[in-house]
């Protein structure tokens, strides 16, 4: 996009995007006028002498670019946009995870294993990134991670066997486990603008379990479990009680917590749309998700604002943290500005009077500090305990070389441990998708490793340039005759 010959492709795009923001518009047409853009976009990028020999590969990768920055651009108008309730069954849905907090392995027949927590953790923490990104693509590799260390705990426990009714379970515990914010709005934002020709065969298998872990969990009842009707009862009632205490300043007008929807989601509204188209969904769930289909085929019972005033709590400590910063940024700006028209001033002042320089400078403000970041040191000493815990079979020192050697990157690592496992046990498929984070630290390294053999090179060749000509100069010393003393007298 920055040579002069992709001048014409950046016009269009620039002019896009003023076009788009002009006005709202509706979701259908957003997604149409986005889609029918990329379409128009390739054919002229295809043109372009940038991309015009490009390889199959090369071009599939800069549509995968075009379409990353156009929805970069696009994401304060198209995630969540005002004319959909996206926010609203954001909200529900985690208000309604949070009641479910009790749940655990038995109660939806997961085998419980020493394995499972860690391989749980570290499909948190994939999931959860999801909200780090705003391209469709990057959020659906957060996805696609999740569920390769899903499998991974599968083959890991029982050599993969059981397939997707073994699978779709483990999903729903990570979800509930996890809790991530607006999973309702990034699902919806994925399905909505990302390539359909990227949601078919595996992208579109785990994006539609996902979308039936969500399903599964906002009808979920007892039934729905391993557990009576009364433990049942008593579990959302004892952690309604535990929310109640947890937030006590929720304002006295909201509408109170209704437990029959919580208990009987039945109860709920009927109105809200499904989240999950059944025609689509059907070609992923033959595959083998029994369980995902018995959960599809259930209709989409939303819980009628459940708890809406639990999620007036307090605000949350990071939230705080970046607004105190920018407020220390805006204070210091003002400060700055102060400081240059004092500045001014003075040189205006001896511009008039030379002979009266004040050689007293007005000191700058300091700069408020930046917020610290993380230890390099603790993310890797912490990375290497989530390592060792998930490979209890490996040696210690086997997981630290692994992890230097991987530049600290847990998935590379994992899937290096998994292929060196596999000789005692079964392991996880090796074809791991990477993340977003690391795709720019899978570069080759092939121009920096002939840089250093050439320099070694020159080091060597160096070196036996010195011991030539030492051994040179050696023999030229001990070579120069010596001048006979003439020991004759005249007579």
């Amino acid at each position: 996009m920055r040579r002069r010959q992709a001048n014409p492709i950046t016009k269009y795009f620039k002019s896009f995007l003023q076009a788009f923001d002009r006005r709202p518009w509706a979701v259908n047409e957003q997604i149409k006028i986005i889609q029918d853009f990329l379409d128009f976009i390739y054919v002229k990028m295809h043109e372009c002498e940038v991309w015009k020999y490009s390889s199959e590969q090369e071009f599939d990768n800069a549509k995968e670019g075009m379409e990353k920055l156009v929805m970069n651009r696009l994401y304060h108008a198209t995630f969540t946009p005002s004319t959909t309730d996206d926010k609203e069954r954001d909200e529900i849905l985690q208000q309604k995870i949070s009641i479910f907090r009790w749940i655990r392995e038995t109660h939806l027949d997961i085998t419980e294993t020493e394995h499972n927590e860690s391989f749980m953790t570290f499909a948190e923490s994939e999931l959860l990134k999801i909200n780090n990104y705003k391209a469709p693509r990057d959020k659906l590799i957060c996805i696609l991670n999740c569920c390769k260390v899903i499998f991974g705990l599968m083959k890991h426990v029982d050599d993969g066997e059981g397939g997707a009714d073994k699978f779709l379970p483990l999903l729903i515990y990570v979800v509930i486990r996890a809790n991530p914010p607006r999973l309702v709005s990034n699902v919806q934002y994925i399905s909505r603008f990302r390539n359909p020709d990227h949601l078919q065969a595996e992208a579109g298998y785990y994006l539609t379990n996902l979308m039936g872990a969500i399903s599964f969990i906002e009808t979920m009842e007892a039934k729905s479990l391993s557990i009576t009707q009364e433990e049942f009862d008593r579990n959302i009632e004892r952690t309604m009680q535990e929310l109640k205490q947890e937030r006590p300043n929720v304002t006295q007008d909201k509408q109170k917590i209704n437990y029959e929807n919580a208990v009987h989601p039945s109860h709920s509204s009927q109105g809200a749309p499904s989240l999950i188209d059944p025609a689509k969904a059907a070609n992923f769930i033959e595959k083998g998700s029994s369980f995902a289909q018995k959960t599809m085929q259930k209709p989409l019972n939303f819980v009628g604002k459940i708890i809406q005033g639990l999620g007036e709590g307090g605000q949350d400590q990071d939230e705080a943290q970046r607004q105190q910063y920018y407020h220390e940024q805006q204070q210091y700006q003002q400060q700055q500005q102060h400081y240059q028209q004092q500045q001014q001033q003075q040189q205006q002042q001896q511009q008039q009077h030379p002979s009266h320089i004040d050689t007293a400078m007005p000191s700058l403000p300091p700069r408020p500090p930046l917020p610290q970041g993380p230890d390099p040191r603790q993310i890797f000493d912490d990375n290497l305990k989530t390592i060792i815990t998930m490979f209890p079979n490996v040696e210690p020192d086997v997981c630290f070389m692994i992890l230097q050697a991987n530049e600290n990157d847990v998935d590379r690592s994992v899937d290096t441990l998994l292929e060196i496992s596999d000789s005692s046990g079964p392991s996880p498929p090796a074809n791991t998708t990477t993340t977003p984070e690391t795709e720019q630290q899978s570069e080759p390294q092939s121009q920096p490793q002939q840089q250093q053999q050439q320099q070694e090179q020159q080091q060597q060749q160096q070196q036996q340039q010195q011991q030539q000509e030492e051994e040179n100069h050696a023999v030229d010393t001990t070579t120069i005759p010596t001048a006979k003393k003439d020991t004759s007298t005249d007579d």
